[in-house]
């Protein structure tokens, strides 16, 4: 059986929007119940001043491992990258029919 090592402050996580982002200490990730998604800094318990609302809940999220950092959510059948450092939209994708 394993131990808890760290416990993070916030709204639980969605399945599968746990990422790491680079090398930076930071985790973000997609809230279970809300349009949210949320950052931690890994050495602190605190949750960092990165709220991003997104048009709708998370179903799927990763973080490019290269700065300049991407975050690309899957929200219902459409793909958004955001920008990390400054929140933006930078594309958005749909399915093709």
């Amino acid at each position: 059986m394993g131990a808890q090592l760290k416990s993070y402050r916030g709204y639980p996580a969605a399945p599968s929007t746990l990422a790491l982002v680079g090398t930076s200490c930071q985790l973000v990730c997609g809230q279970r119940n809300k349009s949210l998604l949320q950052a931690w800094n890994i050495n602190r318990h605190d949750t960092l001043q990165m709220r991003l609302i997104v048009p709708g809940k998370v179903n799927a999220l990763a973080v490019s491992p290269r700065a300049p950092y991407y975050c690309v959510v899957a929200i219902s059948e459409k793909i958004y990258v955001y920008k990390m450092s400054c929140g933006g939209v930078s594309g958005v994708g749909d399915r093709v029919t």
